[in-house]
């Protein structure tokens, strides 16, 4: 095994040692520099008084309103919730997980395992992951789900939890993750730079469909290195045994 550590700032005793991640400040929208709340309490990248004179037309006729889930900046307490949130996901799916195997096999000892772990999570790329890319680290993309004993490795197929985040693969996920947040913040600079006289719709839209670009990016490079990670953890504990 490689040893018991719990992952996250915050030490938690509870059954699944679940995970904590607390993000941290949010990153500035590429838009508008130092926005402030409107009226609603929520804080737009334009706000709702831009969107009731002749610009508001304008944008409203592009399709684009006040209300537009990428016009809104998230604060800190909503990325709080959108983590929270993620958690209770992940706990759903988990007990779902445990129901199944139980009624199937009798034996249901399970504890999620996450691809980008504690080594990755709790680095500034983290945050940037939440924060910027609002990939929130329990949903799927980034969850699987390994065994606590040898009755229920032997039917699931899988080896043991290994009960921490693994320090070598964290740092060969940020080695290939980090151009990808560098590039963004550098297109995000540009972006700023390019919208310096004013709004530009079109250029904020081609920054945001890059943003969904590299989104997919690094979904689909943690998907694809999920059965590497279980295949090495297997080979690691067939070696010691």
């Amino acid at each position: 095994m490689f040893g018991k550590k719990q992952f996250g700032r915050k030490r938690v005793a509870e059954p699944q040692a679940r995970q904590r991640v607390q993000p941290r400040s949010a990153p500035r929208h590429p838009d508008f520099p130092q926005p402030s709340r409107d009226d609603d309490g929520k804080v737009r990248a334009i706000p709702k008084a831009v969107f009731e004179g002749e610009q508001g037309k304008f944008l409203r006729d592009l399709g684009f309103g006040p209300d537009d889930e990428r016009n809104i900046i998230p604060q800190a307490e909503d990325f709080d919730r959108m983590v929270q949130e993620s958690l209770s996901r992940q706990e759903e799916r988990r007990c779902q997980l445990e129901a199944s195997l139980l009624e199937k096999y009798g034996h249901n000892q399970i504890r999620p395992f996450f691809i980008c772990g504690e080594g990755v999570l709790n680095t500034s790329f983290g945050n940037w992951l939440i924060r910027a890319m609002k990939l929130m680290p329990y949903d799927e993309w980034n969850t699987t789900y390994l065994p606590l004993d040898e009755a229920t490795a032997s039917a699931m197929g899988l080896p043991l939890h290994p009960q921490q985040s693994i320090g070598p693969i964290d740092e060969l996920i940020l080695g290939k993750l980090r151009p990808i947040m560098d590039n963004v913040e550098v297109a995000r600079g540009r972006s700023k730079e390019a919208m310096a006289g004013g709004y530009d719709p079109e250029k904020a839209d081609q920054f945001l469909k890059y943003i969904d670009d590299q989104r997919e990016n690094i979904v689909g490079f943690v998907e694809q290195v999920k059965p590497m990670i279980i295949e090495l953890i297997a080979e690691v504990q067939q070696g010691q045994s």
